[in-house]
């Protein structure tokens, strides 16, 4: 970064952090909006979903390891 060795401040958009005159210019606090659960009780952490089902079937699962290595000592004999 060549505007690290400047004696001058770094911009806004490399550190994330506004300049002075930015923050004299603000009108006070923030307020930030209120979460969409906030008014919503806390989850019962005994409710587990289901664990969900495989996309593959063991015996392929297999099929698609020994392939996988077929493929890789294939291509570092190349």
């Amino acid at each position: 970064m060549l505007c690290a060795c400047t004696d001058d401040a770094l911009p806004e958009w490399m550190t994330g952090v506004p300049s002075q005159t930015e923050l004299d210019a603000s009108k006070g606090t923030v307020v930030m909006p209120a979460a969409a659960t906030a008014n919503q009780p806390y989850p019962n952490l005994a409710d587990v979903p289901l664990r969900p089902r495989p996309y593959v079937l063991p015996a392929q699962r297999v099929d698609e390891v020994k392939n996988l290595k077929r493929e890789n000592t294939d291509g570092q004999g190349a």
